[in-house]
């Protein structure tokens, strides 16, 4: 006879820990590969655009604020008052 099991409380073949040890020592081309992860992932973080808008705003409204920001930037804001 064949019973039904349920596939929610069947655990993974291998745990993390097994495969961090099956990934063995540092060879030279898991370090390569290591150093490219790495360099892709802080390239993306250094890749965002800087944009900075000049004003003093210390006393003005918010929409002569989003005003100034739309001129001197390409940036577009829709709200609803």
């Amino acid at each position: 006879m064949i019973q039904p099991t349920n596939m929610t409380n069947q655990r993974p073949n291998k745990s993390l820990l097994k495969i961090l040890i099956e990934f063995g020592r540092p060879t030279p081309i898991k370090k390569t590969l290591v150093y490219f992860i790495l360099l892709f992932t802080l390239s993306i973080g250094y890749a965002q655009e800087t944009i900075f808008v000049n004003g003093q705003y210390t006393a003005a409204s918010l929409l002569s604020v989003i005003s100034d920001i739309e001129q001197q930037t390409n940036y577009q804001f829709y709200f609803l008052e």
